[in-house]
């Protein structure tokens, strides 16, 4: 059958992107070079080990038999090493959006309906000042990080480390069917990664009372980002976590079983041992924003007529998305658009 897909960007080997943006209703029967897709419905085992480098993004969400775990791993290398090169972001800081974005996928992960995960990492008083990260039910992610002004090309090891020792972590989730969106914040951990696997687990359990075990690993030196979240259920013995947390111990580095070629769904058939396969859902993770000149051109509203007349006049007219970076121009008929929908809302 023919795959389909939704808000999808392909990189093909000859540096050409293309993005198809296409409702689910339509099928697609063109496949670039050198590229290996799936659907969201193929969850057997692959037929060879897909070079690493060449793998597309994706999370893996599944339960055990008895029903007594839940568990989700995400790979999201390509999304952040994406990231890095749109944003002109140092290893330390990339990173740190990494470890975002993964927190962002696994926490959407865990929610029934279409929903938005957004992570924000804040601290005012370091050189990184904030990191923002967001998913939704599709797999479209999208963030940012914050430096101060002549600090980024100082951030470190040490800066990411200050980072998560003085700053506060607040997620937000938005059930679209409740059309309500709820937040939470907590003191990060001191973790010397700036948003840690601690942090994550400490959300679970203060903010969701939850309890998991989590493992947020990112190192652009090696191309990986990604990681998991496992979730004792309703039945399981009490002392299930800590069980885990013990069999954890012993198992391979995330970075070890995908320099071997694993793969997200072969990880978690190794935390999950009595896996149910047929009920494993595969996510493609995108990095993919919605911005666009019209919304641009809505927000530039709120700030008044004389505000825009002095934009045109001292000759702002370069904008630019916070989230991935894309550049817009104004145009002098975009000024004139603006202009005339604030006299039209005064009268």
């Amino acid at each position: 059958s023919t795959p389909e897909y939704m808000g999808t960007e392909l990189h093909m080997s000859v540096s050409v992107r293309v993005r198809l943006c296409t409702r689910p209703r339509f099928r697609l029967q063109w496949r670039p070079p050198r590229c290996r897709l799936s659907t969201t419905s193929d969850l057997g085992e692959p037929a060879a080990v897909t070079p690493y480098g060449r793998r597309r993004d994706h999370s893996v969400l599944g339960y055990s038999k008895d029903g007594t775990w839940r568990g989700v791993v995400v790979d999201n290398s390509k999304t952040t090493l994406d990231s890095k090169a749109r944003f002109g972001l140092s290893d330390p800081l990339a990173g740190l959006l990494g470890r975002a974005f993964t927190s962002a996928l696994m926490l959407n992960a865990f929610q029934k309906g279409e929903s938005r995960v957004r992570v924000n990492g804040h601290n005012e008083h370091g050189d990184v000042q904030a990191v923002v990260a967001e998913a939704n039910a599709l797999g479209e992610t999208r963030g940012f990080v914050v430096v101060r002004d002549g600090a980024q090309g100082s951030v470190d090891s040490h800066a990411i480390s200050r980072f998560g020792s003085q700053g506060i972590l607040r997620v937000s989730t938005l059930l679209y069917a409740h059309a309500k969106e709820v937040f939470s914040t907590i003191q990060l951990q001191a973790s010397a990664e700036g948003i840690g696997s601690r942090d994550l687990q400490h959300y679970m359990e203060q903010s969701e009372q939850a309890p998991a075990v989590a493992n947020l690993t990112t190192d652009v030196s090696t191309m990986f980002s990604g990681g998991y979240m496992l979730q004792p259920l309703a039945g399981a013995p009490a002392t299930a976590l800590s069980r885990m947390k013990d069999r954890l111990q012993h198992l391979p580095s995330l970075t070890a079983y995908v320099s071997q070629g694993g793969t997200p769904l072969d990880i978690l058939k190794e935390l999950i041992p009595d896996l149910v396969l047929d009920q494993v859902k595969r996510t493609p993770i995108d990095l993919f924003c919605r911005c666009s000149l019209d919304s641009f051109l809505v927000t530039l509203q709120k700030l008044g007529a004389e505000e825009i007349r002095d934009m045109q006049r001292q000759g702002h007219n370069k904008l630019s998305c916070q989230y991935c970076n894309k550049q817009y121009t104004l145009e002098q008929e975009h000024f004139d658009q603006v202009l005339q929908r604030l006299d039209l809302g005064s009268t």
